[in-house]
């Protein structure tokens, strides 16, 4: 085979090879595992999560999520959240009775909002007033009818139910006296407020975990659980203690 036979077989094959690239393209274009699959370069193939924030034919749920934010604005000093990671499950259940699970969750303390990561970019915001109740991490938070802020479930009785709230303070780090500088960051420090709520009654009344709180929600039997909780060595300042104390009461 003499030279010219040879660059004429490369010509045909360059040819052939050019002619595959636009099969190529219209393969891509009308294949439906091609189009999906490009939701499996970002990580997020058979991802029910993906499916439901960013399907534009998944219309479903979209009305419990608000405007989804930057991250860098949820990792900002304005926002506190209750867990440092977001490896965290979240189970919804709609005003209109609809289920959801959702994974990388967190609960932005500062906002009292619901959030869910949508990729490294962005975050979406629940909207709390479709929110019929959810299991956050394991644990179910309820959206109180009377102020509208979300209350974590420590125990329901039948006649009152014990219930906190996450709130956050900023510990400011000690100074210098002479330079006047900080010898350290600033710190948050996230701390827990209790709550009572009687069935009869959506309101949700603070309680003190002490033995004056406990004797001010007992009233006429005050006498009869301040005994109970002497004669098991519970410490009203201890929320376990409190709960058995609280569940005590409930039954007399």
């Amino acid at each position: 085979m003499n030279k010219m036979e040879l660059f004429i077989m490369d010509i045909h094959k360059i040819k052939n090879s050019l002619l595959i690239v636009p099969l190529f393209i219209q393969m891509c274009a009308f294949s439906p595992s091609y189009v999906f699959s490009q939701s499996n370069l970002a990580g997020t193939q058979n991802n029910p999560q993906t499916d439901v924030l960013f399907s534009n034919y998944n219309t479903d749920f979209r009305n419990i999520f608000m405007d989804s934010q930057k991250s860098n604005d949820v990792k900002a000093p304005s926002s506190v959240h209750l867990h440092k990671d977001w490896d965290n499950s979240l189970a919804i259940e709609t005003l209109d009775g609809k289920s959801l699970k959702l994974s990388d969750a967190n609960y932005n303390i500062t906002e009292d909002k619901f959030e869910v990561k949508a990729s490294k970019d962005s975050v979406f915001v629940l909207e709390s007033s479709a929110i019929k109740q959810l299991v956050f991490a394991g644990d179910e938070f309820v959206r109180s009818k009377t102020d509208g802020k979300y209350y974590q479930k420590i125990w329901e009785g039948n006649r009152i139910s014990f219930f906190k709230r996450y709130a956050y303070r900023l510990k400011k780090a000690a100074v210098n006296p002479m330079t006047m500088q900080k010898l350290g960051e600033d710190k948050v420090v996230i701390f827990e407020n209790f709550f009572i709520r009687s069935d009869d009654n959506d309101e949700m009344v603070p309680i003190t975990l002490n033995k004056k709180g406990i004797s001010k929600l007992a009233g006429k039997q005050k006498s009869e659980v301040i005994e109970y909780a002497n004669e098991n060595k519970l410490s009203y300042k201890e929320e376990e203690d409190m709960l058995r104390i609280l569940q005590y009461f409930d039954t007399i």
